[in-house]
């Protein structure tokens, strides 16, 4: 927990209307923490924007920015690889920049694709080298990691597991075979024999919100967030 002279605390949340952002926002707000909401789908509230996020900043006064925005599904950015470098990167990148300007801690949402392709013994640690990032998604991440590590003081960078829940609609494995039985076809497995770390989107929400609150100590690291249970897609 964190110390309790420690000021109130007050965050931006970027992606606040995301899969994550939703789930981290309730219960951010039910834990009596202020959430400053800011999402592209809220209007102009985009992180590509300098100007717009740094206005933002000095209108609301957060003193903390939790990182959720981003082009999050791989098919999305291996399709339009510019959108993703623009939004993962770039954006990111300016998060950082007013962060520091600021100096208002950042919590950066990464993803345990940057390990990609493995070529070390499992389990994954975070001593783990960061790989040649086979994928667009795992690449932008990667870089927006380096811009969080360059610019801020402190941050946080969680490294989130393959990521699961009832809203993440039409996409990822969970949400594939949801979908399949909202519409009331029997799911299918094609293969079924690759593995991953599977976190629900609740514990997610709980990590996000630890490390808001963490003590200073265990600021300016990186943290794999999942259940450390390796299970097959068939299983």
């Amino acid at each position: 927990p964190f110390v309790a002279n420690t000021p109130k605390i007050k965050v931006l949340v970027t992606g606040s209307q995301g899969f994550v952002g939703k789930e981290t926002v309730t219960l951010l707000e039910s834990k009596g923490i202020e959430v400053i909401p800011f999402d592209i789908m809220n209007g102009r509230q985009d992180i590509t924007d300098y100007q717009c996020l740094k206005e933002h900043i000095v209108t609301y006064q957060p003193n903390r920015i939790l990182h959720l925005a981003a082009t999050a599904r791989f098919d999305d950015a291996r399709r339009n690889p510019e959108r993703a470098t623009k939004t993962n990167y770039l954006g990111t990148d300016n998060i950082a920049k007013v962060s520091a300007e600021y100096h208002i801690p950042v919590v950066y949402s990464s993803t345990g694709t940057v390990y990609m392709p493995i070529k070390q013994e499992m389990p994954i640690t975070e001593k783990f080298e960061v790989g040649e990032q086979i994928s667009t998604y795992g690449r932008t991440k990667s870089l927006g990691e380096l811009s969080i590590i360059r610019y801020c003081n402190p941050w946080i960078i969680l490294r989130y597991g393959h990521l699961y829940g009832a809203e993440k609609r039409y996409h990822g494995l969970v949400g594939g075979i949801l979908a399949k039985i909202r519409q009331g076809e029997a799911p299918q497995v094609w293969g079924g024999e690759q593995t991953n770390d599977f976190a629900y989107v609740k514990d997610i929400a709980e990590a996000n919100y630890r490390a808001l609150t963490a003590t200073w100590e265990n600021w300016n690291e990186i943290y794999n967030i999942g259940r450390g249970v390796e299970l097959s897609t068939s299983e």
